[in-house]
């Protein structure tokens, strides 16, 4: 259910050759000749670079997303070669995407003054030298800059919308402003955003009532209300005073919303029903060009282009700087590229009262979870869970918290807590039982789970991880077998590229004394995921079953490589050494017979057991 990427538009991808940002062209390089060392920065002059040591370092780090010291080095060798239009490029995009917005434009203004040649090949350049008349007001001086963008890839979608902005800036028309827009309202996945911009425009102009046509155009538009819609529309609404009006778009957006996540909906459907004097959406021209960096940097987020959508984001913040979605948005950013440090600071950044704020909690309490400083994430989401009684993805997340961290009675509880906050569960709620119905398992409380995982299917029928969980557990415990089998080879069917999925059907046959089978499906689960200790155990336990000792041997040999769980290490060591146990009477283990501590039922099998399956491990 929680999502922490905000959805400001249709999910719809851009069609055509987004995968190039035109921001990362032309970032060839020269041959640099090592120069005398240098320092890099006044504060570390202990640290000496050459010219080449500088570039060649500075371009790793810019390539690996690490911009501040991209902008630290680059600089330097830039300094030895000013007249090399890559290495503008490529120093440019670095400083703007750590932020450094004012030295980024200092430097575009000095290449314009004395690498002219140079500085007309690189993009941003003019990208900062339009900032720059911006922030000065001088609008025709912005759209001459403007005009010179290259109007191919993300310059196809964001010059169109960044000099509308302009014009309506400088000329005050509505119509030739529009004009600009007018290619973009035609365009596959983009057309809604390019509407609310034009419906912005024509209110920040001051035609309210083509406005309200544009962005009714826009719902129409759309197959689901973006909350980006949600939030513009609604505020000329409630400006209007037209509740009415108001009532109608939040039931459009509940409706062609249902069943989907948006942790900023909620802030704002309470924002807008709670009414009052709200101040424009767009309040300058600057406001509105900074509109259309967050946006372009939410569709580039999308695409994964991380250092794309960061630079845009930073552009963004530099035009506006308390705009707190392009500040969730870098944070975003940092967040999916492991710099939790970062993401956390600029989800800090955010105003406690702004509609973002319990979002930018969520992300900040998942940053900290993957730095492992649970403690603090729990105490943050206990805290959320406390202040908003209504509120689901914080109690949700706490859940998902304490079940990674093995405290499985207080994660049944945390689940609990979210699944009654919900009046009727929806289709997509099917994870909330899920959750639940493992936390109640690893407690040993299999009457629960086992309700809870038939509620999950209840509501999302043949879900594969449900099928996975439950029927491998109805194996373990000699229950419906039949069942259970059709199950695993559904949830097969679904999933055929997750090993762990087929591993639980080969380990099902295995249970059931079918090794043969038990061989054929656990060797295709080695083959998806090669490296995982459980299911290297599992195969050799089924190779020695099916007399196939020597294979046996190899792969729980392979399988201690692989480095499993610390209870298992001395269990896989003993079956290396002996072999397994031989079957009792009947043709098929009893229950726990080749089983280990980290099986799912959690019975000792002794030194001949096996790690048992990945059902649980793989939860979640």
């Amino acid at each position: 259910m929680a999502s922490f990427q905000p959805i400001l538009f249709s999910r719809r991808r851009l069609t055509g050759p987004v995968a190039v940002s035109l921001l990362t062209l032309l970032l060839a390089t020269s041959s640099l000749v090592p120069l005398a060392p240098i320092p890099a920065r006044a504060e570390d002059a202990k640290t000496a670079w050459s010219v080449s040591g500088a570039f060649l370092a500075g371009m790793n780090a810019k390539n690996r997303g690490d911009m501040k010291t991209a902008a630290d080095l680059l600089p330097l060798a830039l300094a030895a070669r000013p007249g090399d239009a890559g290495l503008i490029q490529a120093t440019l995009y670095a400083e703007i995407s750590d932020g450094r917005v004012a030295e980024g434009i200092k430097l575009a203004k000095e290449a314009r003054e004395k690498q002219p040649a140079a500085a007309a090949l690189a993009p941003l350049v003019t990208v900062l030298l339009a900032q720059d008349a911006i922030k000065r007001g001088q609008y025709d001086q912005a759209l001459d800059a403007a005009r010179k963008l290259p109007n191919q890839q993300i310059g196809k979608y964001a010059g169109p919308m960044m000099r509308a902005w302009l014009i309506a800036g400088s000329q005050k028309q509505v119509a030739p402003a529009l004009k600009e827009l007018k290619p973009l309202e035609s365009e596959p996945g983009f057309a809604p955003f390019a509407m609310i911009q034009r419906a912005a425009i024509e209110d920040f102009l001051g035609h309210p009532d083509d406005a309200l046509k544009s962005y009714q155009q826009a719902t129409e538009a759309s197959s689901a209300v973006p909350t980006l819609l949600l939030q513009m529309y609604g505020n000329l609404l409630v400006r209007r005073g037209d509740k009415a009006g108001l009532d109608k778009l939040l039931d459009r957006f509940e409706t062609s919303n249902a069943g989907n996540s948006d942790v900023i909906a909620g802030p704002l459907e309470k924002s807008l029903r709670a009414g009052g004097k709200q101040k424009p959406s767009v309040t300058s021209i600057a406001d509105g060009v900074a509109g259309v960096m967050s946006g372009m940097s939410v569709l580039l987020l999308q695409e994964n282009l991380y250092n794309e959508a960061l630079l845009f984001a930073r552009l963004g913040l530099d035009l506006k700087p308390d705009l707190d979605i392009a500040k969730v948005l870098a944070g975003d950013i940092y967040r999916r590229t492991n710099r939790f440090d970062d993401a956390i600071a600029m989800y800090r950044n955010i105003d406690g009262a702004s509609i973002y704020s319990w979002s930018a909690k969520l992300s900040t309490a998942d940053c900290l979870r993957r730095e492992d400083k649970n403690d603090e994430a729990e105490k943050l989401l206990r805290d959320m869970t406390a202040s908003d009684k209504n509120n689901v993805e914080a109690p949700e997340l706490l859940g998902d918290l304490l079940r990674g961290t093995n405290k499985f009675d207080a994660a049944a509880e945390a689940y609990t807590t979210a699944i009654g906050r919900i009046a009727n569960p929806l289709p997509n709620d099917w994870s909330l039982f899920y959750f639940r119905g493992t936390a109640y398992e690893r407690s040993k409380q299999w009457p629960k789970a086992e309700a809870d995982f038939k509620k999950a299917l209840e509501l999302s029928p043949d879900q594969p991880f449900v099928l996975n969980y439950l029927a491998y557990t109805w194996v373990e415990r000699r229950e419906h077998l039949d069942e259970a089998l059709k199950m695993l080879q559904t949830a097969v069917d679904a999933r055929p590229e997750e090993g762990f999925i087929v591993d639980s059907l080969g380990w099902a046959h295995y249970q059931l004394g079918h090794y043969q089978d038990a061989v054929k499906y656990l060797e295709r689960a080695v083959a998806l995921s090669p490296q995982d200790p459980t299911l290297n155990d599992h195969l050799g336990d089924a190779y020695w079953r099916a007399g196939r000792h020597i294979e046996a041997r190899f792969q729980w040999s392979r399988a201690l490589s692989f480095k499993p769980e610390d209870d298992q290490v001395k269990i896989i060591e003993g079956k290396v050494r002996d072999g397994l146990a031989p079957v009792p009477a009947g043709g098929a283990p009893a229950p726990g017979d080749d089983k280990g501590t980290g099986g799912q039922s959690g019975t000792d099998g002794g030194q001949n057991g096996s790690s048992g399956g990945t059902a649980k491990q793989n939860a979640g």
